[in-house]
């Protein structure tokens, strides 16, 4: 059964892989087109990996930023498939360095950010308010990498300083279930699951050194509940 289901992740995979760069291809063709691009490639993927989104709350239309905690490349999937609004998702450099795939940063004007170079804050700062101006929300994962697990890894400071610089209302966002349905890591991807989407009561950029107490709540309490 192991055997089996390796072979269909890897067969998923490719497909994934395949269909990113046909999405690459249609953003360049059509540019104007790139939020429907995206979501309809999200939609797309997740009847293709059969999961169901739970969403356990409401979007708030007052929050122009976002911050989600990180185990898959499906958080960002997901999201696109269901936030009513155009994200502009805040994405480490290496990612828009790499060849050809990097265009799925540099297409749609994802943020980029070089984390070993301080300078580098300003212009992302001025890009999120380019992207504020063209009605789209800012989203980031303030933990800066990946977990494995449900204990959140420490926030940096970059969410908490982009806030303020920004001036904007923050909904932080609570995703369960995305590493169980698609692992990247180890190429696996099970099928039939259910994703859990909370958001949360936005926040004030004074206000979220709370953001990570109130998310990790949210977590514990979702565990309670299904326990």
């Amino acid at each position: 059964m192991k055997i089996l289901n390796k072979i269909l992740s890897i067969f998923l995979a490719i497909i994934i892989a395949i269909s990113i760069a046909f999405v690459i291809v249609l953003m360049f063709i059509f540019p104007k087109n790139n939020w429907v691009i995206r979501k309809t490639w999200a939609k797309f993927i997740r009847k293709l990996c059969c999961y169901k989104i739970e969403i356990k709350g409401d979007f708030n239309p007052n929050a122009r930023m976002i911050i989600l905690n990180h185990r898959s490349m499906l958080d960002i999937i997901a999201l696109e498939d269901i936030y009513p609004y155009d994200l502009a998702w805040i994405a480490k450099k290496q990612i828009e360095e790499l060849f050809f795939f990097g265009n799925i940063i540099k297409l749609p004007k994802m943020i980029s950010i070089d984390r070993e170079n301080a300078r580098d804050f300003v212009r992302v700062i001025n890009e999120a308010n380019d992207r504020l101006n063209n009605n789209r929300n800012i989203s980031m994962f303030p933990e800066g990498t990946r977990s494995d697990g449900y204990e959140l890894l420490r926030f940096k400071k970059g969410a908490s300083m982009l806030a303020t610089k920004l001036d904007v209302l923050v909904q932080p966002i609570v995703i369960i279930g995305s590493k169980e349905i698609l692992d990247s890591k180890r190429i696996t991807i099970h099928l039939g699951k259910k994703l859990t989407i909370i958001p949360l009561q936005p926040l004030k950029a004074n206000e979220l050194d709370n953001a990570k107490d109130l998310m990790q709540e949210a977590i514990n309490e979702y565990f309670k509940a299904n326990e």
